[in-house]
C-alpha cells in the first residue's frame, strides 16, 4: 500500500515534511522514496557540514532508504 505525498509545501509545510519523511521510509511509491531519500540526505549533509556529529548518521540512513527504493522500483519493473 503506497501513499503519495499530497500536501503542498507552501500551504502546509509541516504535513509536507511529514509525508516526505514517511515516503523516504517506504510509505510512498519507490520513486518518491528515492527522491525523498536524496532530498533528506542532502539536508543531512548540509547540516553535517556545520556540525559534524550525529547528523552524519543520517547520511547513511538515507543512503540505505534510497537503495531500498531503488530495489523496490527494480522489483516492480521486473514483476511487470
Amino acid at each position: 500500500m503506497s501513499e503519495r505525498v499530497t500536501a503542498d509545501w507552501r500551504d502546509d509545510p509541516v504535513t509536507f515534511a511529514a509525508q516526505g519523511l514517511m515516503a523516504s521510509f517506504g510509505a510512498g511509491t519507490p520513486r518518491e522514496q528515492m527522491v525523498w531519500s536524496v532530498i533528506l540526505a542532502t539536508l543531512a549533509y548540509l547540516s553535517a557540514l556545520l556540525s559534524f556529529g550525529a547528523t552524519a548518521v543520517f547520511l547513511v540512513l538515507f543512503a540505505v532508504t534510497f537503495l531500498v527504493g531503488a530495489l523496490r522500483l527494480l522489483w516492480a519493473s521486473v514483476r511487470g
